[in-house]
């Protein structure tokens, strides 16, 4: 949402500049390659797990998907925790 409306407003959003509720479809529909070019990394990252894990034993890969899960958590925690550039704290203002 941050990144729409950089770039369509052209300016890095403040808590209330502008209020989330006010900025139209628009700014997030121009942007949709971003959400194109996700899905594309996020198949590549699972496809490249798969390949590199289909070789290994049954504990291996239960080793592996744990260790997976506790980044995910990490990262899931650590990421509104540190809050870069203020999004979090524009979108819940």
């Amino acid at each position: 949402m941050a990144l729409a409306v950089y770039i369509s407003y052209g300016y890095w959003p403040k808590p209330d500049v502008p209020d989330p509720r006010t900025i139209p479809p628009q700014a997030y529909s121009s942007v949709w390659y971003f959400d194109v070019i996700k899905l594309v990394l996020y198949v590549l990252i699972v496809f490249g797990l798969y390949r590199t894990t289909i070789h290994l034993t049954s504990l291996k890969r239960k080793l592996i998907a744990f260790c997976f899960i506790l980044c995910g958590l990490l990262v899931a925690y650590l990421i509104p925790l540190l809050d870069i550039g203020g999004v979090y704290e524009w979108v819940l203002d």
